[in-house]
């Protein structure tokens, strides 16, 4: 299950995190991982996310395995 996660200062506010407004950059992590598996904008309020409830509410910019991901370590 993938899931948008609020930035650091509204991560443990539900409250807040329904305040969110669109074009925030957010983490989007796998339930139960330390770490993120893509990074996105909104493109919806986290409001209009969780009542509209389709359409695209991410655009995603960066995802394991995609380009950058596998691209060489420059030294």
């Amino acid at each position: 299950m993938m899931k948008e996660v609020p930035s650091p200062e509204h991560a443990n506010h539900q409250t807040n995190y329904l305040s969110l407004e669109n074009y925030n950059c957010q983490a989007i992590m796998a339930e139960g991982k330390q770490h993120a598996l893509a990074i996105g904008f909104t493109k919806m309020s986290a409001k209009d996310i969780s009542t509209i409830n389709k359409g695209i509410g991410v655009d995603n910019m960066h995802y394991l395995n995609d380009g950058l991901w596998k691209m060489e370590r420059l030294e």
